[in-house]
């Protein structure tokens, strides 16, 4: 659709431009530049309508005493087209604030809660990353007996078990310590300076992981804090952005070795990685534990004591059903989320461009502004009757082909939000299966 007299010859009266003078209007506007405002061409849709505005009688500045005495100025004799421009030229509505919040409309404005083990920041949805790291106590007093079997055989099984059943996309790194030397004084200073790690940090592969296990046999010192320095580096070397680091430590014993795994607990935790550090006593002494529970506080973490097989196993199984359970939760959580997310968003569209929206209420406004000028011009001899109804047509055929716009952006929006939200629940509900699935 467009202006309905575009096939009419725009000739300008010689007359009214030799009658422009350059004194100011009452908008601060010389009448020059507002005879070149009047010469421009009507546009012939929405988007150029909406940058035609705004008119020296819009908005606020409407007075009924001023619009009277602007409409006196218009001379005689105008076609429907120049008495349509002059209209604008008066009564226009600004739209560029409303043009300005549809151009910054977000059709995908969801966020989600951060991911289970992962930290718990809104966002857009992007995938979290999961390094967990353990620690293995392979000091001398490993090798003693508790319910079940040896604690190192009892120890190796359950960390086993537990990586297993990691996330898929979760990357686990082994790292053993006071594996070396004996537990004799003589052997001390080579066994507080041993460890390494025996399963580089990277995604679980049962193989390579279980011989990793079989690597070592328990015999020395303790070297706690030397063991969470060197965790440290091996998580910072592969350190991305959306990734949370996990710390398990599984020992029988405090520190033996002079450091201080309170110390670098907290230092862990307060890095760059921001590492949670758990700690599992596994038939620790009291003092033992007193010194590893304060680690685990400082590190942000939990203590967990473990007397047996039993224990142990019941521990690591818990982590396991409790990351199920927070998978659970962060899937119909953010699908209900994200439901409410569009629904708000689409309740700023509707707002600016539905039928009872700001757009469409300007454009009526403007509309009756315009008619009613309109009537005022016929009825002060100002148009024919026959020009009078082609600028009534013209008036009409402005306020319809904006609605329509309105009708038709709101459309295109919503579609687009709506089309944004089913492929993110989409990619909610297989994310949170395919990860509750994987923990076995």
């Amino acid at each position: 659709m467009g202006f309905p007299y575009r096939h009419l010859i725009i000739a300008l009266s010689l007359i009214l431009a030799a009658t422009a003078c350059s004194s100011p209007d009452m908008d601060g506007t010389t009448k020059e530049n507002v005879q070149s405002k009047k010469a421009r061409e009507p546009a012939e849709d929405a988007e150029g309508m909406l940058q035609e505005g705004p008119g020296i009688l819009a908005g606020g500045r409407f007075s009924e005493e001023k619009a009277m005495k602007e409409l006196e100025k218009i001379p005689e004799g105008l076609s429907a087209k120049e008495a349509y421009m002059e209209l604008l030229h008066l009564f226009a509505e600004d739209y560029r604030p409303i043009v300005k919040e549809i151009d910054e409309f977000d059709t995908n404005p969801y966020v989600t809660s951060g991911q289970p083990g992962a930290p718990e920041s809104p966002g857009k949805v992007e995938e979290k990353k999961l390094n967990v790291a353990i620690l293995l106590d392979a000091s001398g007093s490993m090798a003693g007996q508790v319910k079940g079997g040896q604690k190192m055989e009892v120890a190796k099984a359950a960390v086993k078990r537990y990586a297993s059943s990691l996330p898929n996309e979760a990357r686990v790194s082994l790292r053993v310590y006071g594996h070396k030397g004996s537990n004799r004084q003589i052997d001390k200073s080579l066994s507080c300076q041993s460890t390494d790690e025996v399963y580089p940090l990277s995604a679980y592969q049962e193989k390579k992981f279980n011989q990793g296990l079989e690597q070592f046999q328990p015999t020395g010192w303790t070297p706690i804090a030397l063991a969470m320095q060197e965790a440290k580096k091996d998580l910072e070397q592969q350190q991305e952005e959306n990734t949370e680091n996990v710390i398990y430590i599984v020992s029988d014993g405090e520190e033996t070795c002079g450091g201080d795994p309170v110390k670098v607990a907290k230092e862990l935790n307060q890095s760059d990685i921001k590492a949670v550090v758990n700690i599992i006593g596994f038939d620790v002494d009291d003092k033992g534990q007193r010194e590893l529970e304060a680690a685990a506080k400082a590190g942000g973490g939990e203590y967990f004591s473990a007397q047996d097989e039993q224990d142990l196993r019941k521990y690591l199984d818990e982590q396991n059903m409790n990351l199920r359970s927070e998978w659970f939760g962060w899937t119909y959580g953010n699908l209900n989320e994200v439901s409410l997310q569009y629904a708000h968003q689409s309740d700023k569209f509707r707002k600016v461009l539905s039928p009872k929206g700001r757009l469409s209420k300007t454009a009526i406004h403007e509309f009756r502004q315009m008619e009613q000028g309109a009537k005022v011009m016929r009825e002060k001899g100002k148009l024919q009757d026959e020009q009078y109804e082609k600028l009534k047509d013209g008036i009409f055929q402005r306020k319809e082909i904006l609605q329509s716009y309105a009708e038709e952006r709101l459309e295109e929006l919503e579609r687009e939000l709506k089309e944004n939200r089913d492929r993110l629940q989409e990619y909610i509900r297989k994310k949170g299966n395919n990860e509750r699935d994987s923990l076995r």
